[in-house]
């Protein structure tokens, strides 16, 4: 599959049952629906505490993790 951003071919990572596209020059990060579904159950499951984070507004930029990428930092290991 090609990157729609410059043309490269992507490099398909999958971690668990979750497939995600990245690019290797522009690092874009490419996934479809329900992969993103399967992202966000997960963190839920690894951050169960973001639910009160939302409910008091305040956003996950103003709240550090144990981990800053943990999640995400899978799929991009070398």
């Amino acid at each position: 599959m090609k990157c729609p951003v410059d043309g490269n071919e992507l490099v398909t990572n999958q971690k668990d049952d979750i497939t995600v596209n990245t690019c290797p020059k522009c690092k874009g990060v490419w996934l479809d629906r329900a992969e993103l579904d399967k992202i966000i159950a997960q963190s839920e499951v690894e951050y169960p505490d973001i639910a009160d984070f939302k409910d008091r507004g305040v956003s996950s930029r103003e709240h550090q993790f144990q981990s800053p990428g943990s999640f995400f930092g899978r799929f991009f290991e070398h």
